[in-house]
């Protein structure tokens, strides 16, 4: 706030509680000059209601979007923040599943939180463009803005048919990702190795030597960097914040000097010439390390689909979400879908019951496999080694960083 930011964005599953609690305890006597962002959908109380989404820190996730269960999150989270109102709440995610709740329900419950006052206004966060359109539409309360990732590497967003539709609605882009997990900070040396199951293996620019890349990338960068004494996450922050509909950039910290650094960043206007240099450099980057992977892994999807032949999908996680949005696995024949996780276990995903992993072996003979979990592939060609009579894998877990 000393230095002028004025909105704050958290969530209850963040720290599972903690963070909104933080959040609170540092807006006391200043209430009034903070816009204070939140989430709903997202359960971890036990309640085990909606769509099991995760497990972290040995706890359940759910994702539920009843009235009900909106109405139990929005005490617990006034309760966190020690405020009787939050400005903007956002359902965190929303998935085409009825066990969640329907999107008019969850519209209307937020409409009732509004007209009691314990809302302002309502986002949306990790969404399509489907999804995005019906809360949108739902009734009278509608939507001020959606979160979304953006970053100089991947910003297939901007001239999206949902970036038109956002910017055609008067609509906010709140930017997410501005620096690409850290990577456009230029804090990862050459060699980094990511660690198996963080968050960053998930991500195919921390694979494959493309750190290097990156990094060479942003060398380019140092005469901009010089010419307004900024750093290279300040220079991300601005060209966010310069891309049509870019309203905010929510950025983390782990120390109050990354605050003064991303300031930096929103006090940056980047003339024409400077944003073309940087989006020419990411895009010519994009294009030669990513791209083709991505248009191979599209090709190898369409011709399933096309040819219709059986599929098995091996991975039923938010990962698979994020993945068919941008590939048509739903155009697919598929005949099963496994996972080793129990709770997974009988949800429904494109269409079919969730199987244990062993279930491979009675389909196997005409059905290729797409892997849609972000994993180690030595592991899983391992895994896959012990499956008989498997045809074609196709790999597709760390692609979900740029999926979203």
């Amino acid at each position: 706030m000393d230095h002028g930011i004025n909105l704050i964005d958290t969530a209850p599953v963040y720290g599972y509680g903690h963070s909104e609690v933080i959040v609170g305890q540092a807006i006391q006597g200043c209430r009034d000059k903070v816009i204070v962002s939140s989430k709903v959908g997202e359960e971890y109380g036990g309640y085990n209601e909606g769509r099991f989404h995760y497990s972290h820190d040995g706890r359940n996730v759910y994702t539920c979007l009843t009235k009900g269960a909106i109405f139990r999150q929005i005490e617990i989270s006034l309760r966190n923040l020690g405020t009787d109102y939050i400005d903007i709440y956002s359902p965190h995610f929303y998935f085409d599943d009825a066990t969640i709740g329907s999107v008019a329900e969850a519209m209307e419950a937020l409409l009732t939180l509004k007209k009691q006052g314990k809302i302002r206004y309502v986002s949306i966060s990790n969404m399509n463009l489907r999804q995005l359109k019906a809360f949108n539409e739902a009734n009278e309360l509608g939507i001020c803005g959606m979160q979304l990732y953006c970053n100089v590497l991947d910003h297939d967003i901007v001239k999206s048919e949902m970036g038109r539709y956002l910017i055609a609605n008067g609509l906010s882009m709140f930017g997410i990702n501005a620096m690409a997990k850290g990577l456009l900070a230029g804090a990862f040396p050459d060699d980094y190795q990511v660690r198996i199951g963080s968050e960053r293996s998930e991500c195919v620019w921390f694979c494959d030597g493309r750190i290097a890349k990156v990094n060479e990338m942003l060398r380019s960068w140092t005469a901009l960097c010089g010419k307004y004494s900024a750093s290279t996450s300040a220079i991300s922050i601005a060209w966010v914040l310069a891309q049509p509909g870019f309203t905010h950039v929510i950025t983390g910290a782990l120390a109050p000097e990354h605050i003064r650094a991303n300031v930096d960043g929103a006090n940056i206007v980047l003339d024409p010439e400077e944003l073309a240099f940087l989006t020419a450099a990411a895009d010519n980057l994009k294009a030669e390390t990513i791209d083709g992977e991505m248009q191979k892994a599209l090709s190898k999807v369409e011709k399933l689909a096309a040819e219709q032949t059986p599929v098995i999908i091996w991975g039923a996680g938010v990962t698979a979400d994020y993945i068919s949005r941008r590939l048509p696995i739903d155009q697919c024949k598929i005949v099963a879908v496994v996972d080793s996780n129990q709770e997974l276990r009988g949800q429904q995903r494109f269409g079919c019951s969730v199987m244990p992993l062993n279930y491979v072996n009675r389909l196997t003979d005409d059905a290729r496999i797409v892997v849609m979990i972000p994993s180690d592939e030595n592991r899983l060609n391992a895994i896959l080694d012990n499956i008989a009579n498997r045809k074609e894998v196709i790999h597709m877990g760390r692609m979900k960083a740029i999926c979203k």
